[in-house]
């Protein structure tokens, strides 16, 4: 598991990231006022996934696990799911990627598979 560092509180950033085989994982975090959350789009060699809503959970990505070797961890320190603009920054929210070992953990230990 590894944290991805380096957000703010700008409400539109793109952050790539190498995974474990070296691809390349492209993901966009988008801020919107209106909704008062959080949304976005990632972008991996064989994978894309758009405009979802980023939410508190061990892995967001666990219903792709099936295709995925990756997962995506989004962790509150408060346990709600981010809403603000300054989560990040403030570090109320953090995001993790999940290697293939991580995603099994996760998927044995919060989802009993």
């Amino acid at each position: 598991m590894q944290e991805i560092l380096g957000i703010t509180d700008e409400p539109r950033q793109n952050l790539t990231f190498v995974l474990e085989d070296n691809s390349l994982l492209s993901i966009t975090l988008e801020y919107r006022s209106n909704i008062r959350g959080w949304f976005y789009s990632l972008s991996s060699p064989d994978f894309t996934l758009n405009n979802k809503k980023l939410v508190s959970a061990p892995n967001i990505l666990h219903k792709y696990s099936n295709v995925l070797k990756y997962g995506i961890a989004v962790y509150s320190t408060e346990g709600i799911d981010p809403a603000f603009v300054e989560d990040f920054i403030e570090q109320k929210i953090r995001i993790y990627v999940l290697n293939e070992s991580d995603v099994e953990n996760t998927r044995e230990f919060y989802y009993g598979e």
